[in-house]
């Protein structure tokens, strides 16, 4: 479901970006949307073809994920509301939450790229300075509506979380909601702490070849969308190493997976919503760690277990 592409060519171009006669040489000749687009892109015709939202945790992106024309529809009207004023500013790092992004794609096929956040849409483009050397300032648009981009903000929250939503009634396995190329993961990467505290945590990389019931067991599980549970003292990290080497930390980036606190399940980044498998799980796995920490195909990094 993370991978689910929608061609938005079968809707024709979206309407709302219209064609520019000149190109926005500073940010202050910024009076619309559209002026937006044609500053960020260099171009003057700034029709855009396809919309896709996109998450990212500590930098780590997701996948992103093509809004259908209906919705593309809906979110550039809520951006191309007016009067809206930009400038360049300096952002403040924050750390440890996560992100959200608007790929806007024109109709020549280059990609413009926005963050939306409550009170405020930021972009950043690359300039030359004063030395000549390439560098990314930030810009916003501000909207003269205070609640402009509050809607925006909810609006790109709510089309993400509906990406993996699961229908009551209905059930997901996990390679449904991470996307199937979880099936052919080299390693699955556990790292667990039944009491909560990271300084007892379990960390093991273990090789699929060697080990399928797991990769079998994790990748088929089957969940269904549940009420959020507040205990959140032991979790389970589960994540799936899908390149041709072994898992190097620092040097692979680990997009795929999934984290379990009790029965709860999270996936994905940032969509608030919690899973459970239609059958008891945790102790399962709790107990093919214990009993397998040993096995051939299994590397202990860590066993700090009081």
């Amino acid at each position: 479901m993370k991978k689910l592409i929608v061609l938005l060519a079968a809707f024709g171009l979206l309407t709302g970006c219209g064609t520019k006669k000149s190109v926005p040489q500073t940010v202050e000749e910024i009076d619309t949307f559209d002026e937006v687009l044609a500053f960020m892109s260099g171009q003057t015709e700034t029709k855009v073809t396809a919309v896709q939202v996109q998450a990212e945790n500590g930098h780590v992106p997701t996948e992103p994920v093509s809004l259908s024309g209906k919705d593309a529809k809906v979110l550039l009207e809520l951006m191309e509301t007016t009067p809206m004023t930009a400038e360049q500013y300096d952002p403040l790092a924050v750390y440890g939450t996560v992100s959200y992004s608007v790929i806007c794609t024109l109709e020549n096929g280059e990609t413009v790229t926005l963050y939306p956040k409550e009170d405020a849409l930021s972009f950043t483009r690359a300039e030359l300075n004063e030395e000549d050397k390439w560098h990314y300032p930030a810009y916003r648009l501000l909207y003269e509506d205070p609640a402009a981009a509050g809607r925006i903000d909810a609006a790109v929250r709510q089309f993400w979380s509906d990406t993996f939503a699961i229908p009551e009634g209905e059930t997901r396995t996990a390679a449904q909601m991470l996307g199937e190329e979880i099936l052919s993961a080299r390693q699955v990467i556990l790292r667990a702490s039944y009491d909560g505290d990271s300084d007892t945590e379990i960390r093991l990389y273990v090789d699929t070849a060697k080990h399928p019931d797991l990769l079998d067991a994790l990748t088929g599980l089957t969940i269904e969308q549940t009420e959020i549970e507040r205990d959140r003292n032991s979790y389970v990290s589960v994540a799936f190493h899908i390149g041709e080497e072994d898992y190097q930390f620092g040097k692979h980036f680990l997009t795929d997976e999934f984290i379990m606190r009790g029965e709860r399940i999270e996936i994905s980044v940032g969509t608030g919503l919690a899973y459970c498998p239609k059958e008891p799980f945790a102790e399962w796995l709790k107990d093919w760690i214990y009993s397998h920490r040993d096995d051939d195909g299994v590397k202990i990094v860590r066993w700090d277990v009081e």
